[in-house]
């Protein structure tokens, strides 16, 4: 779905100067592309290690936006670092 990775392309590129900031906007959308490719990898792992037991499996998946909420208290501010030159 959109809403998991469509924040990425307007965090990142304010990070970037005028001149690579396309470039990062691409990467920045479809990082969250790529990362999303494995779902389907992970649950075939996680439904034999859980034994189908779908209420284990959805806690461990909703890891990935606890983990998130972590990192994001790391990151940088992009409110100040938009650059023109």
């Amino acid at each position: 779905p959109p809403f998991f990775f469509g924040w990425m392309p307007f965090y990142v590129p304010g990070l970037f100067p005028r001149g690579v900031r396309a470039r990062g906007a691409g990467v920045a959308c479809n990082f969250g592309r790529i990362i999303s490719a494995a779902v389907p990898l992970s649950t075939v792992g996680l439904v034999a290690l859980y034994q189908g037991r779908e209420n284990e499996i959805g806690a461990v998946g909703s890891m990935v936006y606890a983990l998130g909420m972590v990192v994001i208290w790391f990151a940088p501010s992009t409110s100040h670092t938009i650059r023109d030159d």
